[in-house]
């Protein structure tokens, strides 16, 4: 410290009142105290007073807790511990008084303050320790009272008087860690029990076992190794036995006693009480089965189990554990409380009479455990009998011994490697969340990187890492406490990890972030860790197999019940989340609701006369209404409506169908009834009416659409970027292996075979710079593994070296290589050098393994005990297990026994080749603090561990506060110096190195000087304690003597020579001598001058320059300014100890310090009664040296005494060098600076930047492909000769790639450019999903393809395997099965070779992952990469949305499995009819499991039942036989194409019709828009490389035909027409075309009708048409123009935010109001860190809009995508049923669907039917059958009074259904006057045929027209349910049979009877009549052509129309049969 400021005021004021030596020593104590090393802080009275009270409780508390918990502590360590309350002067012990002479006012004071609360002090210790402390006050002087401490020889406690004080000490301070855990067990009891005896007023006696036999020899219950008794009214304790529980026990006895004899009513209530808890209970069972001769109903019984309960709550508080019985928990914490008060001293009285019979137990609890709780009045009768505590002792601490080692030593491997394995799922499962909530939990995975490095030196199933595995397993067979530890340390941190999750949770539940996106994403995340981890400790208790009562399954119990807990809070909001996420979703649905019938009424109201304001309180009162009645009055009309049945019909339905908190609760909660069975199963999923179901999947779709919309735009860029590659390399299309032949090759993977045995598995990758690596490294990894399952370690080490070695030679690891070199140390022989004898030792490398596995050892151990986590009591003992293990760690590093001696040989090998490591090793290390870690447990410390003794920083005692955060710093922080001290000293001592080293003295004295310093830096590193700072008292007498020899030995040779001259100090003198004489020119005679000669050529050999020592003496002038060697205080307590017996002739002597201790033994009156003193002197010569130094003030030379080595530290003067360190404190949250740095059990050591590959900070993208691949595993490492980072060799060096890197040709720069694509599509994706450079692997179907298949050499036959390949994969199971959706996602058939950690693949699928073999995988590159591309984002997306998903499934089955459901067995018809709730069925929940189905199927893959998995070849027979059906139904049929086309027109225009979506002019519109996009389409957006039009961009951004962008993503990108041909495409085009263009057609019309405004520079409105707000931008990306409100844009807009935002400042940014802004964004600005997203545009009005396109297309023609499949479509016989049926569903429901009230068809169809939710159009919808009925019914009852109010959706159903009317009345009529057809004419057909002959061309065009009109005419009556129109379609839609058998297998049968008829001959082989038009139809033709025909669609229609008419009504006629 700098000096003090004497001119301070507040110092003078001191100095007055103590006088300047008090003043001074208060000032520098109460500044040390706060910490402060370069100023002072000068307090006031108060603050000096408060400080010394502190001190002074602190030294009694201290002391009084080291003499409990050990009574051997010596004198010495007393006055260590009674620092400032007692001192050491002239020999004599005596009370510290702070005696001020030159004050008299100073010295009243003086007394006040120090000297009488002192005195106090030690009087209390001496009342309490008589055996220890004597107080005598002098006769003499009041000032003075003297302190004796017994000598440990005099006291009881010493069982052998021979071994000297300082020894004692010494064994005291190394015992085992087991003799540490019993003397704190035994002082714990102790402290406890003199608690208790002080309470009852009652005597308790320590006896041994043979004393306890002869106390109950006479008794009725003679001993029987009981730990204790309670007899005669006394206690008695066992010795050996004492422990927490057996005091509670004991104690408890006779205040329950006493209770049962003063007042029995309240003794009964107690028992009651206890009998009503769970935990109650089983203490009951409990003591019936221990005491089977007490009667239940007994008083004694009743006693036993009060004591019982009594000692197991305080028992477990006492060790730390919680019971999760919540009856019991009230009763525990209460007790437990007031235990911690009781062991802080808490002080009442309470007597038996305050009791009563309403006392509860925890009332009783608290009185019991009162320190000076006093029972009176209360006496029992002596009895002969013992109450025994019958039991098992139970102790953590010596679990190996009483488990059963052989059983439970494997079940605690068990469960280590569960933990651990459990651990890393954890870590993996971090890793592959998407990655921003990865980002967002990194805390969480700091803890789980915990729990992963406190098991990893123990678990046997990890990846090996230098032989760890190894190691692990040998020492399952030792080491069980520290594996147990370990394991216990593991599921702390788990504990903790978990609190944290429960505070995290509150937070967010505070906050409401849980309801954001994110949000959820963490709750799900956390609720999956604690679901899994209940499960995880449940399956852990079942290995252990332990008693309850066991503490370690005590302490898993209570952990359970922190997850249980923490598992209930987010229970809770995920019901939340899911309450409001339904509340978002279903508002607009909600609000149209609303609209719709408000709307409706004020219609009516204003039709029926009624003023504004009536109307708006009716409508008002209408929306409020909850209890459903309405009346006129209740509406407040002033009279009743002509029309008020309308309103109450559309109250009713409003009632029924509103959507807000409430009904969306009731719908969550099952109370509104369950979907109907038809809805559940057959229903699309966009049209169930359903609030909960529809509004899901409608919020999938849109996000997927804008996922869609993301891989569209991402796909363009790379088409756009590598299209100029594609063009310079002349890439064609119609050769399938050009790209592949030119960028990939084949890889080897590691895999496995069924058998499980290895495999190596080829894959196409992207050329690079490596290849095979991955198999080779995959297969050592395989012999590893087996050997690892078997349990052989000799071949794991084997293994485990091979692994090391391959990547030594070939691979980049996580440093670099020359670190890694300097591993070979442990593997290889060394040389070392032997510091004592400096010769050189030979260590084999088995020595040097042997050395590190004891290193190994050494750190596990101490890294487990650094990491337990001690109780309150055990932080109080200084010397722990970790001290333990830390010292036996430092004993490796000692070349020196404890004896003093060196260690033998063998061992000193060993020891050198550590210490060779250690040296070799430093450069590449650092220590690096984990100041979370520090943080955490601070905080911790704070809210949990002070929390629980009620102190805290708003109501607690400051002081006392602060007391504590001091203690915490003491414990957890250590002096530390600064950065720049070390530079400055390590500056100085390379300088005087270097001029050492230039005057290297070679004499053997000089040699063995290095020697005999290296051995004293040995000895006094390993009495550093935890700051480094030397103590000799942590070194043994023996070592204490030794290390005084080697210093007096290096005294003695520096004596020899001066090592500035080279000379002897004799020698110096005579040539100092000669040197005076000459410059007086003295002569010298021959032989003085030959001596001078001599003397003068050795120091100029010998001796240093001038330079030299001008230059180390300005050196060491600056050492001695920036350092200052000091005695330790160690030194001083050792040296006062020491000294104690010593008689000095003065009583006013001064104290010795640290400053002064120099001084103070080299001055005679002071050093000469401790020489003259046998004991002293000593001491005082083993600790000492003597020196012959020069005094500069005498100029002579003297001796002076000096301390050894190990009494001095070397301190820095300057205040700046030392380091400080700032954490947030709990409380306030504001910095809280600590001086100091945190110890070493928060310390770990780290790589230097410089060394590890890719340095931390880096950025790791930007090593991919050089160091790491983009999973982050490491590559090998450039085969480059002549550098020292190179590969051995060129092994897994891929040359191809080297040589077209060198000609960096158009084939280079496109691979480049692919790669790059490739690699920026799996960026930021889930790891298990990323390929790297493996080609996505799709199986290859195109029959181009497969033809060009295989090298020309080997063709034919890899050509014949590929389609064998194929054919088989058509009938049984394959890897792509999944690419079929008839199959589901199996993780097993996929191949991640890169996850060389074997962890599972992601729920959630990815495409192109498949396993399939080379010659099987397609060798399209672009289309692979694009389906990849497509799959990959659209995995993304279903990662960030799973879970909402799990959200709503763990809410829907919560209710599913928890409703109380079905009370009054309501229907939900009964429920809608009278108004009354309807609940779900127990048993069944349809709502949930059609909502499970469709996650399971869009999320997971799972859309089909078992049985596809179960019965793979009839899927893919019936699925064939459904696609030759098809081919028959629609190949080559131009005649159907056309039906189809006209089909569709016509739905059109009964659309348009309506015109509410089109209207006739903007289908007119959008038919030439059609037209257009068809034409661009064929004429060049079929077989587009690059970037697509606007027009054909918007066609497939939109995806007006449902599910086409998904099907056709990517696939222009290798299609060539000859593709097409070669697949047969060509014959379904026409089909397809034209069904597309009339697709279009309502597309182009519904873009043409819908108009959006732009905002022009000058501010005015521009109304545009959607179908022009869209422009390209430079990138050839489809944008909206600028101007137009971004919703209607089809990307979203997000602001970052930044600190200082405000919802204002950025709503005018966008040009959007903020209150829009705020209704998006649910969450306070306040709330929001920087960085946070918030949303300015949603793209909603895009996606509404996209999604009514879509639906307008599903009503009209049947088109429906994966989001629309019925949950029905999972079984393959549905699938069957519905072949070319699906289609009618929703055209049937865009004319019938109904909400049903329950009162009947009849009545629903005609009357009282309601809207549907329509999830795609966002509205009430009903379909336009039912709506026209109902209205038409409405005007025929109402007449002309309903049509004024008639609605706008009644007049558009009215409208369609005219439509549709007249226009099938119109084709009727065209058919019969136009063409003249009646089907009841004989003649028609001739008559068609003389058309055909009459007018030639014409008028065969005119009879496929006829056939068009009626085709077109007969499928539109379909859906008219009245006989002769639709009847016979309908009937014919419940047919049960599929019509595809009938052109498959049916016509397969008749082909095969065709053969057969022809063998045979027969006649029935050929047709008697033309069959068709063709020459194979004629008469006499075989049957057999034509049915083969008709497999490919050759029937005749297209060439015949009268053909065609016929079938048709041959098919017709067979529908009314």
């Amino acid at each position: 410290m700098t000096c003090i400021n004497y001119n301070h005021p507040q110092f003078k004021k001191l100095e007055t009142a103590y006088g300047r030596t008090l003043a001074e020593s208060l000032v520098r104590e109460y500044s040390m105290k706060k910490g402060l090393k370069d100023d002072f802080e000068y307090p006031n009275y108060d603050q000096i007073s408060n400080f010394l009270y502190t001190n002074r409780k602190d030294a009694f508390d201290r002391t009084k807790d080291s003499l409990n918990i050990n009574p051997y502590l010596d004198e010495l360590a007393l006055r260590r511990t009674l620092r400032g309350v007692i001192t050491m002067l002239n020999g004599k012990l005596m009370v510290t008084r702070g005696y001020n002479q030159n004050s008299l006012i100073g010295q009243a004071e003086t007394e006040r303050l120090i000297y009488n609360p002192n005195v106090s002090i030690m009087n209390q210790l001496a009342t309490e320790f008589p055996d220890v402390f004597t107080v005598k006050q002098s006769p003499s002087n009041k000032y003075t009272t003297f302190v004796e401490i017994t000598p440990l020889t005099d006291r009881e406690a010493t069982k052998d008087a021979e071994i000297e004080s300082e020894e004692i000490y010494w064994k005291v301070m190394t015992m085992d860690p087991k003799e540490i855990d019993a003397v704190k067990t035994r002082a714990i009891a102790k402290a406890l029990g003199d608690k208790f005896a002080k309470a009852f007023n009652m005597d308790y006696e320590l006896v041994s076992a043979e004393e306890a036999r002869d106390i109950l020899r006479n008794s009725e219950t003679p001993y029987d190794n009981q730990a204790a008794f309670f007899f005669n009214n006394s206690i008695y304790f066992v010795e050996g036995n004492l422990d927490i529980d057996t005091v509670l026990h004991e104690y408890g006895h006779p205040l329950i006693k006493g209770i049962a004899k003063k007042n029995k009513k309240l003794f009964d209530n107690l028992y009651n009480q206890l009998g009503l808890t769970l935990e109650g209970l089983a203490i009951i069972e409990d003591v019936k089965e221990k005491y089977p001769n007490l009667e239940e109903d007994s008083d004694r019984f009743k006693e036993e189990a009060l004591v019982t309960a009594l000692e197991v709550a305080a028992s477990l508080k006492v060790k730390g554990i919680t019971k999760n019985d919540e009856g019991f928990q009230n009763f525990i914490e209460k007790l437990l409380y007031a235990i911690k008060q009781v062991l802080r001293g808490l002080s009442k009285k309470v007597t038996l009479a305050k009791l009563n019979e309403n006392t509860t137990l925890s009332e009783l609890a608290d009185m019991m455990v009162s320190e000076d709780f006093v029972i009176q009045d209360l006496s029992f009768d002596k009895n002969d009998f013992a109450e025994f505590k019958q039991r098992i002792k139970q102790q953590w601490e010596t679990l190996s011994e009483q488990l059963n080692f052989d059983k439970d030593n494997q079940a605690l491997q068990t469960v280590i490697n569960r933990t651990y394995s459990e651990n890393l799922e954890e870590i993996a499962t971090l890793r592959n969340t998407p990655w921003k909530l990865r980002e967002e939990l990194n805390s969480g995975r700091d803890i789980l990187m915990n729990v992963k490095d406190y098991l990893k030196e123990y678990e046997t199933i990890g990846k090996p890492t230098e032989e760890d595995l190894v190691l692990a397993m040998e020492r399952q067979q030792k080491d069980f406490q520290e594996r147990s530890i370990a394991f216990v340390n593991s599921i702390t941190e788990i504990k903790v990890f978990t609190s944290q999750i429960e505070n995290i949770v509150k937070t967010m539940k505070t906050k409401k972030t849980y309801l954001t996106q994110d949000g959820i994403s963490k709750i799900i995340y956390y609720r999956e860790f604690l679901k899994r981890h209940s499960l995880f400790l449940n399956d852990i208790k079942d290995t252990l197999d332990l008693e309850t009562e066991n503490p370690l399954m005590q302490y898993i119990i209570s952990t359970e019940g922190i997850v249980s807990s923490a598992l209930k809070v987010t229970q809770d909001l995920v019901k939340d989340f899911t309450t409001e996420f339904f509340i978002d979703n279903t508002e607009f649905m909600g609000e149209s609701v609303e609209k719709y019938s408000t709307d409706r009424i004020r219609d009516i109201l204003k039709n029926d006369g009624f003023s504004q304001e009536e109307i708006d309180v009716a409508v008002k009162t209408m929306v409020e209404n909850k209890d459903r009645s309405l009346t006129p009055e209740g509406l407040g009309l002033s009279r009743t409506p002509a029309s008020f049945k309308f309103i109450k019909q559309i109250a009713e339905e409003f009632y029924e169908k509103r959507l807000n908190k409430d009904t969306i609760k009731d719908f969550i909660e099952g109370k509104r009834g369950d979907i109907g069975l038809f809805t559940a199963m057959i229903t699309p999923y966009m049209n169930m009416n359903d609030p909960l179901a529809g509004s899901f999947v409608r919020f999938i779709k849109t996000n997927l659409s804008d996922t869609e919309t993301k891989s569209y735009q991402q796909a363009n860029d790379m088409a756009r970027n590598i299209l100029p590659f594609l063009k310079a390399v002349g890439y064609n299309a119609n050769n399938t292996k050009q790209l592949a032949d030119m960028l990939l090759f084949v890889d080897k993977v590691p895999s496995q075979k069924e058998d499980g045995s290895f495999d190596e598995f080829e894959v196409y990758t992207f050329l690079n710079r490596f290849k095979d690596y991955r198999a080779s490294r995959g297969k050592l990894q395989y012999d590893f593994d087996k050997a690892k399952v078997d349990g052989d370690t000799t071949e794991m080490r084997t293994a485990s070296k091979a692994l090391w070695e391959f990547d030594h030679n070939y691979m980049h690891r996580p440093y670099k290589k020359e670190y890694y070199d300097i591993q070979k140390i442990w593997q290889n022989s060394n040389v070392v050098e032997d510091p004592i004898t400096g010769n050189m030792i030979n260590v084999s490398a088995e020595d040097s393994h042997e050395a590190w596995m004891e290193r190994q050892n050494a750190l596990s151990t101490m890294n487990t005990y650094k990491n337990v986590h001690m109780t309150d009591i055990e932080d109080n003992y200084n010397y722990t297990e970790f001290d333990a293990a830390q010292s036996n760690y430092n004993d490796l590093y000692n070349i020196y026994k404890e004896d003093g001696t060196i260690k033998d040989p063998q061992t000193l090998g060993k020891v050198l080749v550590r210490l060779k490591y250690k040296k070799e090793s430093q450069k590449f290390k650092e220590f690096n603090t984990n100041d979370k870690k520090v943080q955490r447990e601070f905080e911790v410390f704070v809210k949990t561990k002070m929390s629980a003794v009620n102190i805290n920083m708003e109501e607690s005692d400051p002081s006392v506060f602060d007391e504590q955060i001091e203690k915490f710093i003491e414990k957890n922080f250590v002096i530390a110096y600064s950065d720049e001290y070390y530079a400055d000293m390590n500056n100085i001592y390379k300088e005087l190195n270097i001029i050492a080293e230039r005057n290297k003295n070679t004499s053997p004295d000089s040699a063995r000087l290095a020697t005999l310093y290296n051995q004293r830096k040995i000895l006094v590193s390993q009495s550093r304690d935890h700051n480094r700072i030397p103590d000799g008292q942590k070194l043994s007498p023996n070592q204490i003597r030794l290390l005084h020899e080697i210093e007096k030995e290096i005294v003695e040779l520096n004596s020899n020579f001066n090592k500035k001259t080279g000379l002897t100090y004799e020698q110096g003198n005579t040539l100092y001598k000669y040197e005076k004489r000459l410059k007086k020119k003295e002569q010298l005679n021959a032989e003085e001058k030959a001596e001078y000669t001599d003397l003068v050529n050795i120091k100029g050999t010998l001796g240093m320059s001038q330079e030299d020592i001008n230059r180390q003496r300005d050196l060491y002038n600056q050492l001695s300014e920036l350092t200052d060697k000091r005695a330790t205080e160690s030194y001083v307590d050792a040296f006062n100890f020491a000294t104690r017996d010593v008689e000095y002739a003065s009583l006013e002597i001064q104290q010795m310090t640290p400053t002064n201790a120099e001084d103070w033994i080299n001055n005679p009156d002071l050093l000469n009664p401790v020489l003259e003193n046998e004991k002293a002197s000593k001491w005082f010569y083993n600790n000492h040296i003597q020196k012959n130094i020069w005094d500069p003030t005498l100029k002579t030379r003297v001796d002076k005494w000096f301390r050894t080595t190990v009494w001095s530290v070397t301190v820095p003067t300057n205040e700046n060098h030392y380091q400080k360190t700032t954490l947030i404190h709990p409380v306030t949250g504001k910095p809280f600076e600590i001086n100091g740095v945190p110890n070493s059990k928060y310390t770990y050591t780290k790589v230097k930047d410089q060394y590890h590959s890719i340095p931390p900070s880096a950025n790791k993208q930007d090593y991919v492909g050089d160091i790491i691949d983009n999973q982050f595993n490491y590559l090998p490492r450039k085969y480059e000769p002549g550098n020292p980072d190179s590969a051995l060799d060129d092994k897994f060096i891929n040359k191809e790639y080297e040589k077209l890197e060198a000609s960096n040709n158009a084939q280079f720069k496109l691979l480049e450019a692919i790669k790059k694509e490739v690699l920026n599509i799996q960026k930021n994706k889930p790891q298990r999903s990323k390929l790297y450079l493996d080609l996505a692997r799709f199986r290859q179907r195109a029959n181009l393809e497969l033809l060009q298949s295989g090298k020309a050499k080997e063709s034919a036959s890899t050509k014949l395997a590929s389609i064998k390949s194929v054919v088989r994969s058509m009938v049984k199971k394959d890897a792509a099965d999944f690419e079929d959706p008839s199959f589901n996602f199996k993780v097993s058939e996929t191949l991640v070779p890169t996850d060389m950690q074997g962890s599972p693949i992601d729920r959630v699928p990815v495409r192109g992952i498949y396993k399939l073999k080379k010659n099987d995988v397609s060798s399209d590159v672009l289309r692979s990469i694009y389906n990849y591309m497509h799959s990959i984002n659209e995995q993304e997306t279903l990662l960030q949305l799973e879970p909402i998903a799990k959200s709503i499934q763990q809410t829907l089955t919560e209710n599913k499995d928890t409703a109380l459901k079905d009370i009054n067995k309501l229907s939900s018809q009964l429920s809608k009819s009278k108004g009354v709730p309807a609940f779900i069925t127990v048993d069944e929940n349809r709502r949930a499991d059609a909502i499970n189905y469709f996650i399971k199927k869009v999320f997971y893959g799972q859309a089909n039942t078992k049985f596809s998995d179960e019965n793979p070849m009839a899927v893919k027979v019936s699925n064939m036989l459904m696609g030759n059906a098809s081919r028959a139904f629609i190949a080559l049929d131009l005649t159907s194409a056309m039906k189809n086309r006209y089909g569709m027109m016509f739905q059109s225009l009964i659309e348009a019709a309506g015109g509410k979506y089109i209207t006739p002019k903007s289908l007119a519109e959008g038919r030439i828009w059609s037209a257009r996009a068809v034409g661009e389409l064929i004429s060049k957006g079929v077989y587009s490389r690059g970037p697509k039009s606007l027009i054909l961009q918007q066609m497939e951004i939109f995806d007006p035909i449902t599910g086409k962008t998904r099907s056709d993503f990517g696939k222009s990108s290798s299609r060539t027409f000859m593709k097409d041909f070669m697949d047969g495409t060509w014959m379904y085009d026409a089909r397809r075309l034209t069904e597309l263009e009339a697709g279009l057609q309502v597309f182009g019309g519904m873009m043409n009708k819908q108009y959006v405004n732009q905002t022009l520079s000058d501010g005015s409105i521009k109304p545009l048409k959607y179908i022009n707000a869209w422009e390209l931008n430079e990138d050839q990306q489809m944008v909206l123009k600028s101007g137009i409100d971004p919703e209607w844009s089809n990307s979203k807009i997000n602001h970052i935010y930044n600190e200082g935002d405000t919802w204002e400042s950025i709503a005018k940014e966008y040009n959007i109001s903020a209150e829009e802004l705020k209704a998006k964004n649910k969450i306070a600005l306040s709330d929001m860190e920087y960085g946070d997203k918030i949303i300015i545009s949603t793209s909603k009005k895009f996606n509404d809009f996209k999604l009514k396109i879509q639906g307008v297309g599903k009503r009209l023609n049947g088109q429906m995508d994966q989001f629309d499949d019925a949950q029905a479509n999972k079984y393959l016989g549905y699938r069957l049923f519905t072949f070319y049926k699906r289609f009618a569903v929703p055209m049937f429901l865009n004319r019938f669907q109904y909400g049903s009230t329950g009162k009947g068809v009849i009545s629903d169809i005609t009357t009282t039917g309601q809207h549907t939710y329509d999830w795609n159009m966002g509205e009430l919808d009903k379909g336009y059958y039912i709506t026209a009925l109902q209205a038409m019914k409405k005007v025929f009852v109402d007449g002309e009074k309903y049509w004024p109010i008639m609605t706008k959706d009644e007049k558009i159903a009215l409208r369609k259904v005219i439509a549709e009317g007249a226009m099938l009345a119109m084709l009727g009529l065209i058919v019969i006057y136009l063409f003249g057809y009646d089907p009841g004419d004989e003649d028609r057909f001739a008559k068609m045929r003389a058309r055909e002959e009459d007018y030639g061309v014409f008028g065969y065009m005119s009879n496929h027209l006829l056939y068009q009109f009626i085709a077109v005419k007969t499928e539109n009556e379909a859906f008219i349910p009245l006989p002769g129109v639709g009847l016979a379609d309908w009937l014919e839609f419940t047919n049960n049979t599929t019509i595809a058998f009938g052109p498959t297998l049916g016509n397969y049968a008749k082909i095969f009877n065709d053969f057969r008829l022809m063998a045979f001959g027969s006649q029935k082989a050929v047709y008697s009549q033309d069959a068709g038009p063709y020459p194979w139809q004629a008469e006499g033709k075989y049957k057999l052509w034509n049915h083969i025909g008709a497999t490919f669609g050759a029937k005749g229609k297209n060439y015949d129309p009268i053909t065609a008419i016929k079938k048709m009504e041959t098919f017709e006629n067979s529908k009314l049969q």
